[in-house]
């Protein structure tokens, strides 16, 4: 009898110590999360060591940022974060041969173009001041972009020259610009500026279809004082410029690691945003590593457009060939048939819409 107590007092014991061994270890997982992100760096990476500063918003303050720094900021940015899944973004629409086509690009739930199987649950309508019309599919055509020529595409291409921009982030962000102005040549005839920006706003090369200019251009300029990132600037510029080319299809596309703090002319999202709704032109936000997620979000949420965030640009570099791919593979939706009450068109597929006006 006295074993049978002994027994039952050893394992009694056995639980009291997991119990206290999972108290102990629920203690120090709260303690870990009491840490703030940046006591939770090594020393190899410590902020101050590298930085200059005790905290992650002084990052921002820097004119300048090293490698070094970079890396120590690693465990401390966002996750890469895009909204291709699902993607439908209406690009322009133009007369072709006394037909209405409107442009569009859209993608699957794994950011891969439509295939011809996914385009089947694709529904069109039309729209009057009072009523919809659903059209059949021997109202419209569907083809590509590629399928219409001529000159069909103005871009504005707007590259952040900051002090966080490394030299090989220059090297990475050309690269990313020349992906697509190759990836466009194979599509269609396109003209592009190119912009860069870091207090202020210069036009490196002014609208051309010269592929070969452009990419001259974008090749690394030591002599370009960087310092400030007036990002709203370097867009509302390029939405200035675009507003003046007469093209179906009209894109800005704008690569940055930083987040505004220094422009004088746009200084209001909010600014953008009509600009952008005015003219119809989307906005192609590439983010990297300081820049400000929710902005990206946002701005391509209000302008109809596209945006990606990665980590470090020769991360981004691979993860834009998705962006760019859809872009080459743009859809082209022709109307075989126009009523003069016709004021838009509404497509349909996979849950999401868009409405374009016609011409």
């Amino acid at each position: 009898m006295a074993k049978i107590r002994r027994d039952a007092m050893s394992e009694y014991r056995k639980l009291g110590r997991l119990f206290a061994c999972a108290a102990a270890l629920l203690l120090i997982g709260a303690l870990y999360a009491c840490i703030e992100p940046e006591e939770a760096i090594g020393s190899a990476t410590d902020l101050l060591k590298y930085c200059g500063v005790n905290e992650l918003e002084g990052v921002a303050d820097l004119r300048r940022i090293s490698d070094d720094c970079k890396e120590a900021l690693r465990d401390l940015l966002p996750d890469y974060e895009d909204n291709l899944a699902h993607a439908l973004v209406p690009l322009g629409s133009g007369i072709f041969d006394d037909r209405t086509v409107l442009f569009f690009t859209a993608a699957d739930g794994d950011r891969n173009p439509l295939t011809s199987s996914d385009e089947t649950e694709l529904r069109v309508s039309v729209l009057t001041s009072t009523t919809e019309t659903l059209l059949d599919t021997a109202q419209f055509a569907l083809g590509k972009l590629k399928d219409y020529s001529g000159l069909n595409i103005a871009l504005s291409a707007v590259v952040d020259y900051s002090g966080s921009m490394s030299d090989q982030d220059l090297d990475d962000a050309a690269e990313i610009y020349t992906d697509l102005f190759n990836g466009l040549e194979l599509t269609s005839r396109f003209e592009a500026n190119l912009l860069f920006f870091s207090d202020e706003v210069h036009q490196i090369v002014t609208f051309t279809e010269d592929a070969t200019a452009l990419r001259q251009g974008l090749r690394s300029n030591i002599d370009f004082e960087r310092a400030g990132t007036a990002l709203y600037d370097g867009i509302g510029t390029g939405l200035d410029m675009l507003s003046a080319r007469d093209t179906p299809i009209r894109l800005l596309l704008v690569a940055s690691d930083g987040f505004e703090n220094h422009s004088q002319i746009y200084t209001k999202k909010s600014q953008l945003y009509e600009l952008a709704r005015q003219q119809r032109i989307p906005l192609i936000m590439l983010g990297a590593l300081l820049s400000d997620v929710p902005s990206l979000r946002a701005m391509a949420k209000e302008t109809n457009g596209l945006f990606i965030y990665s980590p470090y640009f020769l991360e981004l570099k691979q993860d834009f060939l998705r962006l760019r791919d859809l872009l080459m593979e743009s859809a082209a939706l022709e109307l075989r048939e126009r009523q003069a009450e016709w004021e838009s068109v509404r497509i349909e597929i996979k849950g999401k819409q868009i409405e374009w006006p016609l011409p």
